[in-house]
């Protein structure tokens, strides 16, 4: 079939519904795994909208395992069923990915405002690769903290040019709470306001 023999108003209609599905199409690109980037970045900002969940990650997975579900953007915006401390649900993985298209690094800090959490791991990745990890809650020693403070608060870098992922991995509770209101700081904005406490 040749479209230059079809009636303008014909191909006109086509072009249109060409032009409809390409925009939902870029749209649904848009929405899959949002970017946060932290050139400039100054102040706090809720990451809520920013995070997503790693779906169906089998029982006992590490970041391995998880880092290849990320990359297929095996995610979302949703919850999970939630189960209690004790149960035989899989933990729950969120993901959070950062960039920094400026050219200075950027220290920040990611803080879960909930201190009564029982167990939390944090994976700074960089592709495939784990450049730090932090494992808190209140199972944990005091000490496990990178910052002294009743808040949970992970210090990382993003350098410049550069991306990274922070992968946590949450025992299935209080998942709601978790992803209300972790919050991004710059380094700098923190310590000016932050309840560092060096007797905690």
């Amino acid at each position: 079939m040749n479209l230059l023999n079809l009636p303008l108003h014909t191909l006109l209609s086509l072009s249109l519904r060409l032009l409809v599905l390409l925009c939902l199409s870029s749209k649904l690109l848009a929405e899959g795994m949002p970017v946060v980037d932290v050139d400039g970045f100054q102040g706090r900002m809720l990451m809520k909208s920013y995070l997503r969940q790693i779906t169906d990650v089998p029982i006992g997975s590490g970041p391995q395992e998880v880092l290849p579900r990320f990359k297929q953007e095996l995610m979302s915006d949703q919850l999970a069923a939630e189960g209690n401390y004790t149960s035989s649900h899989a933990d729950a993985w969120f993901a959070l990915r950062l960039t920094n298209q400026g050219s200075a690094r950027q220290d920040l800090i990611f803080e879960v405002p909930i201190p009564y959490l029982q167990s939390l791991q944090f994976y700074i990745t960089r592709g495939d690769q784990v450049l730090n990890h932090y494992q808190v809650g209140s199972d944990y020693p005091v000490s496990n903290k990178p910052i002294k403070s009743r808040n949970i608060q992970i210090p990382f870098s993003v350098d410049a040019g550069a991306e990274v992922t922070l992968l946590i991995q949450n025992q299935r509770s209080m998942q709601g709470l978790l992803a209300s209101y972790v919050t991004l700081w710059d380094a700098e904005a923190f310590a000016d306001s932050s309840d560092v406490d060096e007797s905690f």
